[in-house]
């Protein structure tokens, strides 16, 4: 770990003064001069930028600062990507969870759900502790570990108070948590107001 925090923290000082200051580019020569290139001449000295493939571009940089500016053994990089696959995995593995639990925990509120109805759960009853408490963890967890999703949003204000779920004539099923303040001016800080 030591070694580690030894070669980002010599990463850092190396590129502390290109990083720290602000630049600013004039291309203006470069625009006049790639105008003022015969064809024949341009195939020579290829200075057009719009030209470059820059994802290859970025990748070749990148290894060319871990090689020679940071002085890194590139024999670590296939190891270093295999680990980096198996934590996309793993996160994936836990945003997939997490996502079945806001599906299980909006299905286990199922009986009470009707289109075009507003249900006011009382914190007090059994339900509603459970459902809050259910709603308090998931979006906790979702917003962490989930990536944004075609399926599912949860937007965290403070805590959360209230779900919104969207009709089901629209195809994507859409959950956000609203601000305690407002179901606190409607019921009382106690209570968590679903709207279906």
């Amino acid at each position: 770990m030591m070694k580690t925090i030894t070669r980002l923290h010599r990463a850092m000082v190396l590129l502390e003064y290109f990083t720290s200051n602000s630049w600013v580019w004039n291309t203006d020569n470069v625009n006049m001069l790639m105008n003022q290139l015969n064809p024949e001449d341009k195939k020579t000295f290829n200075i057009d930028v719009r030209q470059l493939h820059w994802a290859e571009y970025i990748e070749n940089y990148c290894m060319g600062t871990k090689k020679y500016v940071l002085n890194e053994e590139m024999s670590g990089l296939p190891a270093a990507r295999k680990h980096l696959n198996n934590l996309h995995q793993h996160h994936s593995s836990k945003a997939s969870i997490f996502r079945r639990s806001a599906f299980f925990t909006v299905r286990l509120s199922h009986p009470y759900m009707t289109p075009g109805k507003t249900i006011a759960l009382i914190r007090g009853t059994f339900v509603g502790k459970v459902m809050s408490l259910l709603f308090n963890m998931l979006s906790r967890l979702v917003i962490t570990f989930l990536p944004r999703s075609k399926r599912l949003l949860i937007s965290w204000l403070q805590s959360p108070s209230a779900v919104i779920l969207e009709p089901k004539k629209i195809k994507s099923d859409t959950v956000c948590t609203v601000s305690p303040s407002i179901s606190h001016e409607v019921m009382g800080p106690d209570a968590m107001i679903l709207v279906f």
